[in-house]
């Protein structure tokens, strides 16, 4: 999995070997959101879901599930 370094030292201190995770799994969303698997595949299957499809794998941008979460919870849905 692509990850990126992080040069901001507080940050640095945070995650392991100076690195952060730039994509999510199916799995980690699952287990991060607290809900079953046919619910973590229902989301992805959204269109308004950000996820990246590559080959067989679907990847979640960091970044934009947080965007996603946010913007969710703000207009009272989900």
């Amino acid at each position: 999995m692509p990850e990126m370094k992080i040069e901001n030292g507080e940050n640095e201190s945070k995650a392991q070997g100076g690195f952060v995770k730039a994509f999510l799994q199916v799995s980690d969303i699952q287990k991060m959101m607290g809900i079953s698997r046919t619910a973590a595949y229902a989301l992805v299957r959204q269109k308004s879901f950000p996820c990246v499809r590559v080959g067989n794998r679907i990847v979640i941008p960091c970044d934009l599930f947080d965007e996603w979460v946010i913007k969710t919870a703000m207009s009272g849905r989900g």
